[in-house]
C-alpha cells in the first residue's frame, strides 16, 4: 500500500513540476519552492499554538523531504528498478509518510472548519486535539522541518510547551 501512494506522489510531484494543476488537497505541492522557502516561521509558543503555522510546519516537512529525495532520485544514474526497489525504497517511504501524515491534519482541520458543531466547545476541542496531534508529530520527528529552516533554531522547548499548554486546556 506504501508502494502504491508512493509511486502516486511521485507522479503528483512531477505533475507539479510540469507546471499542471493538482486537485485539492495536493494543491501544496505545486507550492513546494514556496513553502521551502519559509525560513524562522515558528519562534515563540504562541506561534507554536497557531494550527496554521503547525500546518505549513507538517508542510514544510513533507515538501523537504520530497524534495530532497527526488532531487537524489534524478541525480542517481542506476537503473529506475534498482531505485524504487534498493536505493531508494526507504526515503520514499519515509517522504510518502510525511505527505500522507500532513494531508491527514489538514483534511481534519478542513472538515473541523466546515462542521457547525451544536455545541461551540466541540469545535474548540477538535481544534486542541488537532494542535495536540500536530505537536506530537513535530516533537517525534522534526528533524526535517528544523534542516529546512521552516523552524527557528533553538525552538523544540517552545514547542514542548506549547503541547503542554493544549493538554491543560483540552482537559475537563
Amino acid at each position: 500500500m506504501m508502494g502504491q501512494a508512493s509511486r502516486f506522489l511521485v507522479k503528483l510531484v512531477a505533475k507539479a513540476a510540469k507546471g499542471n494543476k493538482l486537485a485539492y488537497p495536493f494543491t501544496y505541492l505545486t507550492k513546494m519552492q514556496e513553502t521551502l522557502g519559509l525560513k524562522n516561521q515558528a519562534r515563540t509558543v504562541d506561534d507554536f499554538l497557531n494550527a496554521d503555522i503547525l500546518d505549513k510546519a507538517l508542510q514544510a516537512r513533507a515538501c523537504h523531504l520530497i524534495a530532497g529525495t527526488m532531487r537524489d532520485y534524478q541525480a542517481s544514474s542506476a537503473s529506475k528498478k534498482v531505485k524504487d526497489n534498493e536505493l531508494f525504497y526507504q526515503a520514499k517511504n519515509i517522504m510518502t509518510k510525511a505527505h500522507l501524515l500532513y494531508l491527514q491534519f489538514h483534511l481534519f482541520r478542513t472538515e473541523c472548519q466546515k462542521k457547525n458543531f451544536a455545541d461551540r466547545r466541540t469545535s474548540e476541542v477538535m481544534e486542541l486535539a488537532g494542535k495536540v496531534w500536530a505537536l506530537e508529530q513535530l516533537l517525534e520527528d522534526g528533524a526535517a522541518v528544523y534542516d529546512s529552516g521552516f523552524l527557528a533554531p533553538g525552538t523544540y522547548r517552545a514547542m514542548q510547551s506549547a503541547l503542554e499548554r493544549c493538554i491543560s486546556d483540552i482537559r475537563p
